[in-house]
């Protein structure tokens, strides 16, 4: 799997906590070995959003991402609040 990072994920990246950075780092490494792993609630998005998948960090914590290709390319699109990455 390859991941690439859009700047506006590494924009909010840097600006949360260094426990969350930590605690975003510990489920990419999951992600990368495992996808769907339960723990990350991976999921499908509808409206907007409808192309894009999301995994949970935490309760309120959301990773946005795409899959580009066939290749496995993920896109890692935007991170944040709940209530930041689905507006």
């Amino acid at each position: 799997m390859i991941i690439h990072v859009h700047r506006r994920f590494k924009k909010r990246y840097v600006k949360l906590s260094p426990f969350l950075r930590e605690k975003i780092d510990r489920v990419i490494m999951l992600f990368e070995q495992t996808p769907f792993a339960p723990s990350l609630c991976n999921h499908a998005l509808v409206g907007a959003l409808k192309d894009k998948r999301a995994i949970s960090v935490t309760s309120d914590i959301r990773i946005i991402y795409e899959m580009e290709g066939e290749h496995a390319v993920v896109l890692f699109l935007d991170v944040g609040r709940h209530g930041q990455v689905y507006k």
